[in-house]
C-alpha cells in the first residue's frame, strides 16, 4: 500500500507540475500586465490633474531606478544617453579634465570637489571648492551634475574655458583647459 501510494506521488508530481509551472507563468504575466495597466492609468491621472507638466521619460526613469533600489541595489539601469557614462565605469578612461564635482544646492551650480593630481584641472589651478559658473561661455546655473560632467568631457585636444568663483574672492576666474585621455585609479 505505502509503495503505490509513493508511485502516485511520484507520478502526479511529475505529470501536474508542467501544468502547475505554465499556471504560474500565465499567474505572474497576469500580474505583471495588470500592475502596468495600474501604472499608466496612475501616470495618465497624474499627466491630466497634476499643475505641472511631466516627463514620462522621467517618471518611467523614476519608476525603474527606485524598483531596482527595492529589489537589487547592486543593479543600476543605463539608458542609451548614458552610455558614456557606463563605459566609463567598465574603463576608468575618458577625455576631460580630471576632477570630480557635486552638485551646489545652495547656489544651484554645480562644485569642484576635487581636481586629481596630475590632471588638467589641477595644472591649470582649479580647486576643491571653486564653484563652476560657465563652461566655454554657457552659463551651467540649474544644470544636473551629469550635464556639467557631460560638458567638461570631450574629445582629446580640445581646449575650453572654464570659468569659476572661488570662495572668499569677489571676482571669477577663468581658466583655459585642454581635455586629455583621464585614467581612474
Amino acid at each position: 500500500m505505502k509503495r503505490l501510494y509513493f508511485s502516485f506521488f511520484i507520478f502526479s508530481f511529475f505529470i501536474l507540475s508542467p501544468s502547475s509551472a505554465q499556471q504560474r507563468r500565465e499567474q505572474t504575466g497576469f500580474d505583471i500586465s495588470r500592475n502596468l495597466e495600474i501604472f499608466a492609468d496612475i501616470y495618465r491621472q497624474l499627466d491630466m490633474f497634476y499643475v505641472d507638466t511631466l516627463s514620462a521619460d522621467t517618471a518611467v526613469r523614476w519608476a525603474i531606478d527606485g524598483m531596482l533600489a527595492e529589489i537589487d541595489p547592486y543593479t543600476k539601469f543605463y539608458p542609451d544617453e548614458d552610455q558614456d557614462e557606463l563605459k566609463l565605469m567598465a574603463t576608468g578612461r575618458y577625455a576631460g579634465i580630471g576632477a570630480l564635482i557635486r552638485a551646489y544646492k545652495k547656489e544651484n551650480r554645480t562644485v569642484i570637489e576635487e581636481p586629481y593630481e596630475g590632471c588638467p584641472a589641477q595644472e591649470a589651478g582649479v580647486r576643491a571648492g571653486d564653484v563652476i559658473i560657465s563652461i566655454d561661455g554657457k552659463d551651467i546655473k540649474g544644470w544636473s551634475t551629469t550635464q556639467v560632467s557631460q560638458n567638461l568631457r570631450g574629445e582629446p585636444g580640445t581646449t575650453f574655458e572654464l570659468r569659476v568663483m572661488r570662495p572668499g574672492e569677489k571676482k571669477a576666474r577663468a581658466f583655459k583647459i585642454t581635455r586629455r585621455q583621464i585614467q581612474l585609479p
